[in-house]
């Protein structure tokens, strides 16, 4: 009898064999909104692949539609570490993944994309300084996975003397930050003064930058975030890369530095830095940098708004300015041995000893910066996507002058542009109604820019075609377009059939996106289906629909001019006016006729693909 169990227990372990990769960790490298690197340890086991889709298909690795083989392997710490670089994701979406190799497959866990909208808040956990002291640097960690923001800011400071045994033990620690589920949050990491050589954190954080300091655009041009190197030239080159970078960007709503030594410390024992001060503090108020985190004290503060400035009232080269000035918060706290806030200035707004992480709520009109303490991390309630702006249970707040939070309000809005993607502007919703001699048309647009305008055409053959009117568009749009309408007042008899065409230009003339519609005489009082001309190189087709109730099988077809059928598609859609992208890479270009049928209903559309 023991014999055939000692059997079961090998066929039973050879069956669900797991493989080995440990430590864990998400990296912010490119578009948030798009990317995303993984990586890990892989212990043994060899030809590791991450498979990954947005449904969870929990650990059956190959039910997964997506799988990427690590771009980047680094021998480093005592680790052999690799690194998938996952990209062309959706904005705001959930991805699930497992890691497989030749021994099996490990845990599931998963992530979020940001949004690639700057209306939509970010949450940021933000802090460095995670050395020496295990259990204080747990209890951050905890703070992560609890309160589940987009990403986490590190300032630096991981380890105390980077060797390789304190680094694999901060990033078992690490792993505090992944949910029960299994959800990662990526983090941005800036090199403190205990990384003893850019190196190391290129290797273990796949930063876009071997120097170590490197920009990245959030919620869009919600934010731009900087990630500066304290431990090599402030001026020079560094310098020189962040004008330009300030400059090319000035159409973002924010602009959030880190770094990790402070210019002007709150602890007496640590030394100005005035090379900082001196390279970057004027570029910040330059180009209208509105916040700072700054580390390496082991303390908390906020100031006031300050700029650099040796008039009259400053103090250690910076005044209050509320209008023109920089909110600096910081400097440490995650896991360091703390010191005293004894070096305080008059532009000090607070500061205190304490084990704490910052926790911004990012929007357009303001930042609202809470500081979180950080020692009760295990009785703090989890928040999810739905409910990550709001007080959990159990929560710490530092509350210096009894101020919850501070609120940032956004002084450089005019700077700020909405986001224009030439590739997304699209026509939409044409229509027309005839009125008599009058007939009306009907067209919205999305995705437009500054100074965009439409030309309105008519034909009666489509070979010839008359400019009836040329008109300015509304402005910047997004995912809710601008609506038109335009009325042909007709000294020309009504022909049996003619030709509207409606056409968006750019400021520099450029045609982004063309539509045309026919209208028959016969039909004269009745709202006219639209001929939607789509450009094949965008590879979806763009239809809308307005449900009155959620439909669990909308079922389209498309058929050329033969009546040949191309392509089918079905799918589950809800209630309400929504775009359906239909897939039609591989199409000729031509005319075809897309039947739409749900709940008893068909709808005819006519489609015309063409190549520009």
């Amino acid at each position: 009898m023991m014999r055939y169990s000692l059997i079961f227990f090998f066929l039973f372990s050879f069956s669900f064999s797991w493989a080995k990769p440990i430590r864990f960790r998400a990296v912010l490298r490119q578009d948030p909104s798009q990317s995303i690197s993984i990586g890990w340890e892989q212990v043994s086991g060899k030809a590791p692949v991450l498979y990954y889709g947005p449904k969870d298909l929990g650990q059956k690795a190959k039910a997964y539609p997506l799988k990427q083989i690590p771009q980047k392997s680094y021998q480093v710490k005592g680790m052999l570490t690799y690194f998938a670089r996952l990209a062309n994701l959706q904005p705001n979406t959930n991805y699930y993944f497992v890691v497989c190799d030749e021994e099996g497959c490990g845990q599931r866990y998963s992530f979020k994309t940001l949004p690639s909208s700057p209306k939509e808040r970010l949450s940021i956990v933000a802090g460095g300084d995670s050395r020496n002291y295990q259990a204080a640097r747990i209890n951050a960690n905890r703070l992560v996975a609890r309160l589940h923001p987009h990403l986490v800011v590190f300032d630096g400071d991981m380890t105390a003397l980077g060797t390789p045994k304190q680094w694999q033990g901060w990033l078992d620690d690490w792993q505090e930050t992944i949910t029960p589920e299994g959800r990662i949050t990526a983090m941005v990491v800036a090199r403190g003064n205990h990384e003893l050589s850019n190196e190391t954190l290129y290797k273990l954080f796949d930063l876009p930058n071997p120097k170590a300091y490197y920009a990245l655009s959030l919620g869009g041009n919600l934010m731009r975030l900087y990630t500066l190197n304290s431990m090599m030239p402030a001026a020079g080159l560094q310098a020189d890369w962040l004008a330009e970078d300030l400059a090319a960007h000035q159409d973002h709503a924010w602009r959030f530095a880190q770094y990790h030594h402070p210019m002007r410390p709150h602890v007496k024992r640590k030394s100005e830095k005035e090379e900082l001060a001196k390279a970057w503090a004027p570029l910040f108020e330059r180009y209208g940098v509105q916040l700072a985190l700054e580390c390496d004290s082991h303390t908390s503060k906020y100031t006031w708004p300050i700029r650099y400035s040796q008039e009259q009232g400053h103090e250690e080269g910076f005044i209050r300015d509320d209008k023109n000035g920089v909110v600096y918060i910081g400097e440490g706290g995650w896991g360091a041995p703390l010191r005293n806030a004894d070096d305080t200035k008059s532009w000090t707004r607070a500061a205190g000893k304490l084990n704490q992480v910052k926790w911004l709520f990012v929007s357009l009109e303001n930042i609202e910066i809470r500081t979180v303490k950080s020692d009760n991390a295990s009785l703090i309630g989890f928040l999810d996507d739905d409910s990550r702006f709001s007080m959990p249970k159990n929560i710490m707040l530092w509350q210096p002058q009894q101020e919850e939070h501070i609120d940032l309000a956004n002084n450089y809005l005019l700077r700020y542009q909405p986001p224009t993607d030439k590739a997304k502007t699209a026509l939409m919703e044409l229509s027309a109604k005839a009125e008599q001699q009058r007939l009306r048309l009907f067209w919205a647009c999305k995705y437009e820019g500054h100074n965009y305008r439409f030309l309105i055409q008519h034909s009666h053959n489509k070979i010839y075609w008359s400019t009836l009117a040329e008109l300015e568009g509304a402005g910047p749009s997004e995912e809710l377009p601008n609506h038109y309408e335009f009325a042909d007042i007709q000294q020309r008899p009504l022909s049996q059939q003619s030709y509207y065409r409606i056409s968006v230009l750019d400021e520099d003339g450029e045609l982004l996106d063309r539509q045309e519609l026919l209208v028959k005489a016969s039909q004269e009082n009745e709202e006219r289906i639209p001929l939607l001309s789509v450009n094949l190189l965008r590879k979806h087709l763009p239809i809308n629909l307005a449900l009155h109730k959620a439909e669990e099988a909308v079922r389209f077809e498309l058929f050329d001019v033969n009546r040949n059928s191309q392509r089918r598609y079905k799918m589950a859609l809800g209630a309400g006016r929504q775009e359906v992208q239909l897939n039609i890479q591989g199409l000729k270009a031509g005319d075809y006729l897309l039947e739409i049928s749900y709940d008893g209903r068909l709808e005819k559309r006519a489609i015309r693909l063409y190549i520009p």
